[in-house]
């Protein structure tokens, strides 16, 4: 039941994101928005052409048209992607709002020019941002036997594939696209170019590169980003775990010869131009994988970067790509380009042990372990004191007056909450405390969010804090030392998928992510700047892990050439899906983790290898009950000498409950809620004997979980093949589908859309009284809140008598991705400045004086946009034009 009001009026409307007046409005069939207005960098646009050959001429045609007024940011010449990407510098607006410009008609023009293909918005991918940041280390701090207890490669049987096949990656060449790396760190080779470890690449972006802004390139990637720019060192990060090596420390394939193409500045983010730039020189440098931790929010396949990223895995490459660290938002979170077709899109899974700071206290026996604010400062040894008369009040040390005057030159104790740690930390700085110690309401604390950086800000566990205030209180004093030594502890959720990983399907219902690697708690190199090694989570980490086996995979093989005597990607990904571990979504607890978070499970590269039988395909996707796809064959080879016997069987995972109606109807909850309704599979036949050399075909049909289809539950698991020879590896591969009708899901939410006269989104003009257009100067806001994404959403002028269709009041709206609950992504609101457009007049202009209505049409799921009861409307109230 839908409830009478919209979750999204609980938050502030401060936060609304401003989509109208980003770009100039030129309106066209070929151009293809972007899914998500925030990204969009204004009158900025990648124009495909039919051939190489007239990149060059309609590059010159553009210079001419459009003069000092256009800046022609990158030619490509290359037979999988011919064009040129354009910034128009000088819009020129021409009306009161300067919303539309006079070169719209001009751009309009060219764009109809038979040469071009397609033409897309660029727009900025952002800086990749990793779930967590742990405290950086220089080798001498790291103990001895800790890179051993840190490595996760017995997790993943890579540690099996080093030692007894003794391959590591010999003759396969891996391309990252990232953020530049630190490569003369010993451990990656200690230098560039021919003869080193990291042997192709350049930096296509350079320091000071601001997305939409000059270039200053160089030709080699090295990472060189200053600490106050707070940069994490991912690029460096990931670099290390595919191919690092040095003493107690081994990538996953150190013998690999490493590509790096640094798309990011010091700055926030990068242009997804520069992005195809750099993975068409990665593909021309040879590359046998290429990884991408990067991406965006939409789980759609069909932006620029995805096609191109599935051109690749046409041409060979096995292209393995973060799914996203959004899992916090609910169902539908894989970015793009891990939507794209053929291409590995990759979950994190949490390393069983994880490296932390600690600190000796005097009475406790064991090591304390802490979560510092700010990594870089010194912690200075001390004793601690209560920080407020009333610990464990829910606001300590938010007043002055409730802080004990003994916290001067002593360490202050706290419960976390109540108040921000910043304004802690002016009042305990003027108190004369020496740092500020938090113990958290968890037993493995998180990093408090400080922003200072000269005022040390630690966080402790729940237990410990606890006993520690209880010392304090009896009336023992207690000193604390910090040793700057981190120590290896185990993690309780070692071997689950971790908390931030995207959660699946793709808006057409395919099944992401496809597999997972280690992602949580990950050890690798950091720029030298930053002491050379440290923890980052992220599937960031995951993705890098899993192109590395790919790697292995494909070095098992000897001397191939891509496309030509290799398997395809898809066999390869199929070869890892087969054989990965299935996880819990709980250590200790019997069920498995729903497939759109885990997809296979997490790759096991020694059984990939040696494994003889190979299933096809590697996964299936039933899809929504009405899709028709609810049988599916699946193929076993034999490549092996023997015969094969199995017993095939259905595994159902925990499914997801992607809605909680009661509290925000058809907004997906956030994050995703379980439930154990499962599917149930009928296979044809069960039981397989599969001859040596030979096939077998097995048909699976899938009765849905019998829950009312308005849950529109998330249903998954594993077809599970199991032999009863000790010698044969028992295969799996994952099935997701939806119980109920994808169509029969509203677009917009509860009280959306609605006309607005604030930039804010704070009035609701009503729709049975006719608005009056404010005056001159001044703009209507359309006001939309997506809780379903959409293919097409059409913004049309109605006659206020006859209610035809008089043309376009903003352009049409593509691939929309659905909103979220936090700030930035709330819902849009969109200026209109009372003009319009039409298909046969392509100047935006003026209606002549009367009453129109503005009608909103969002196409539902599957919908076809030929068919008007496939849109899902809403009509304003009428509008007196002047």
């Amino acid at each position: 039941m839908k409830p009478a009001f919209s979750l999204i009026q609980l938050f502030t409307v401060a936060s609304l994101a401003l989509q109208g007046a980003v770009d100039a409005s030129v309106s066209h069939s070929k151009l293809k928005r972007s899914s998500n207005p925030e990204s969009i960098l204004s009158n900025s646009y990648i124009i495909e052409l039919a051939s190489t050959d007239s990149v060059a001429s309609f590059s010159s045609l553009f210079t001419k048209t459009f003069s000092k007024d256009v800046t022609i940011n990158h030619e490509f010449n290359h037979r999988l992607f011919s064009g040129l990407t354009v910034t128009i510098n000088d819009p020129h607006a021409i009306s009161d709002q300067g919303i539309h410009s006079a070169h719209d008609n001009l751009l309009a023009s060219l764009f109809d020019h038979h040469h071009v293909v397609s033409v897309h918005q660029n727009s900025i991918i952002p800086r990749p941002k990793v779930a967590s940041v742990q405290p950086l280390y220089t080798s001498g701090q790291i103990a001895n036997g800790t890179f051993a207890s840190m490595m996760p490669h017995a997790l993943t049987q890579v540690d099996r594939v080093h030692k007894e096949l003794n391959n590591t990656g010999r003759g396969v060449v891996i391309g990252i696209i990232d953020t530049g790396v630190d490569y003369m760190l010993p451990a990656l080779g200690g230098g560039f170019g021919p003869g080193y470890k990291i042997r192709y690449g350049e930096d296509l972006a350079g320091d000071n590169y601001q997305p939409g802004g000059q270039t200053y390139p160089s030709p080699t990637p090295l990472a060189n980003c200053p600490l106050s720019t707070n940069d994490e060192g991912h690029g460096t990060h990931v670099t290390g775990i595919i191919g690092a090596k040095t003493d107690g420390f081994t990538g996953v394939a150190p013998d690999a010869t490493l590509g790096h193409w640094r798309v990011f500045g010091c700055g926030t983010g990068t242009a997804m131009d520069i992005v195809m730039k750099a993975m068409l020189l990665a593909h021309d440098a040879g590359c046998d994988v290429i990884n991408m931790s990067l991406g965006q929010d939409g789980s759609w396949s069909e932006t620029p970067v995805s096609v191109l990223a599935s051109k690749f895995a046409e041409e060979g490459i096995f292209m393995s790509i973060s799914a996203g660290n959004s899992g916090a938002q609910g169902a539908f979170t894989v970015g793009t380009p891990a939507a794209g077709i053929n291409t590995t899109s990759v979950a994190a899974i949490d390393n069983t042990h994880n490296l932390v700071d600690v600190l000796s206290a005097t009475g406790f026996s064991k090591p304390i372990i802490i979560a510092p604010g700010y990594e870089y400062l010194t912690n200075p040894n001390g004793t601690v004191v209560l920080g407020d008369n009333n610990v464990g009040s829910g606001h300590d040390a938010c007043n002055a007056s409730s802080i004990p005057a003994d916290v001067k030159g002593n360490w202050a104790l706290i419960q976390k909450g109540g108040c921000s740690y910043d304004s802690r930390v002016t009042l305990l700085q003027a108190a004369g405390s020496i740092g500020l110690i938090a113990y958290d309401t968890v037993d493995i604390p998180v990093p408090p969010s400080s922003n200072t950086h000269t005022f040390p800000v630690l966080k402790i566990g729940k237990s410990d804090g606890l006993a520690m205030v209880a010392a304090l209180k009896a009336g023992k004093k207690v000193d604390v030392t910090f040793t700057g030594i981190p120590e290896v502890v185990p993690v309780d959720t070692g071997m689950t998928v971790s908390w931030f990983s995207s959660v699946g399907a793709t808006y057409e219902l395919d099944l992401r992510p496809n597999v997972a690697g280690i992602g949580g708690n990950v050890l690798s190199t950091f720029p030298r700047t930053q002491g050379g090694w440290g923890i980052l989570s992220g599937t960031s980490m995951a993705s890098p892990y899993v192109a590395a086996s790919a790697g292995l995979y494909i070095s098992s093989l000897g001397n191939t050439t891509r496309n030509v005597n290799r398997p395809s990607p898809s066999f390869i990904l199929e070869q890892l899906q087969n054989s990965a571990y299935k996880v819990p979504s709980v250590n200790g607890q019997a069920n498995l983790d729903t497939t759109i978070r885990q997809g296979a499970g997490l790759v096991q590269v020694y059984d990939s290898i040696t494994r003889k039988v190979h299933i096809s395909p590697g996964q299936i996707s039933f899809n929504d009950t009405a899709s028709g796809n609810n049988i599916q064959t699946i193929t076993i080879t034999n490549n092996g000498p023997t015969t094969v016997a199995y017993t095939i069987s259905n595994n159902a995972s925990l499914s997801v409950s992607p809605y909680d109606f009661a509290q925000s109807g058809y907004a997906f909850t956030e994050p995703i809620n379980y439930t154990s309704d499962a599917a149930t599979l009928r296979i044809t036949p069960n039981n397989v004997k599969v001859p040596a050399g030979g096939s077998v075909q097995v048909q699976v049909s899938v009765i849905p979980p019998a829950t009312d289809p308005k849950l529109h539950i998330m249903y998954g698991g594993y077809v599970q093949l199991k032999s009863s020879a000790p010698d044969v590896i028992d295969m799996s591969l994952p099935y997701f589908g939806v119980a109920g009708l994808e169509r029969d899901l509203p677009i917009f939410d509860v009280n959306y859309p609605y006309l607005s006269n604030d930039s804010s989104g704070n009035s609701h003009l009503p729709t049975n009284t006719t608005i009056s257009f404010p005056k001159k100067g001044s703009n209507l806001y359309m006001v939309t809140r997506f809780v379903t994404a959409t293919q097409l959403v059409r913004y049309e002028l109605l006659d206020g008598t006859t209610s035809l269709v008089l043309g376009n009041f903003l352009n049409d709206g593509i691939q929309i991705i659905r909103n979220y609950l936090d700030a930035g992504l709330q819902y849009y609101a969109q200026a209109w400045d009372g003009t319009y457009i039409t298909p046969t007049n392509a100047t935006w202009g003026p209606p002549p004086a009367g009453t129109y209505r503005l009608k909103v049409s969002a196409l539902k799921v599957f919908g076809n946009p030929n068919l008007p009861t496939d849109f899902e409307t809403w009509t304003s109230g009428l509008i007196q034009l002047n």
